[in-house]
């Protein structure tokens, strides 16, 4: 068991170095390295489709 502890414990000290970002949730794993739903993804995402349409006309 200490040598679990003994191996775990540097990983563990490095997670806290930085803190997350306060709206860490809503971020994206691949675009800002944080697990978060994607939530500023999928609205820049959404509103460059909409923008893209009201341009072209479309709906």
């Amino acid at each position: 068991m200490m040598l679990v502890a003994a191996f775990a414990l540097p990983f563990v000290g490095l997670a806290q170095l930085s803190a997350p970002p306060e709206n860490w949730q809503h971020l994206d794993k691949m675009k800002d390295g944080y697990f978060g739903v994607s939530a500023n993804k999928m609205y820049s995402d959404v509103l460059s489709e909409k923008i893209g349409n009201r341009c072209s006309g479309g709906d």
